[in-house]
């Protein structure tokens, strides 16, 4: 299914997708802060070697919230990931694998 989830808080709007422009499946990011006439750079925000997609996209405030499911390549587990923006999606914190199996954080380079 091919979708764009997105999000908007005041006048920030907010994009999200996946694809495989990279040869693997990755979560991409864009951010608007003048009602969606221009967006800023492009950010990969999976960027990693597992398959990365079925992504969310909320915003209140400054901040952004986004899940998506990464699949392990060797296991082929799904497992939910989640990061956050506090600065209208301008950086990244660090990412956080939500399932029970391997609760860890990586930093987003």
């Amino acid at each position: 299914m091919s979708r764009a989830p997105i999000a908007v808080s005041e006048n920030n709007a907010y994009v999200l997708w996946w694809d495989n422009k990279t040869g693997n499946w990755e979560i991409f990011f864009r951010a608007s802060q003048d009602n969606g006439k221009t967006f800023g750079d492009e950010i990969n925000l999976s960027n990693d070697t597992t398959r990365s997609d079925d992504g969310s996209i909320a915003a209140q405030g400054n901040s952004v919230y986004v899940t998506w499911w990464d699949t392990n390549n060797q296991t082929g587990l799904r497992e939910p990931v989640f990061i956050a923006s506090n600065d209208n999606g301008n950086t990244f914190g660090e990412r956080v694998v939500l399932s029970g199996n391997n609760n860890t954080t990586s930093s987003l380079s």
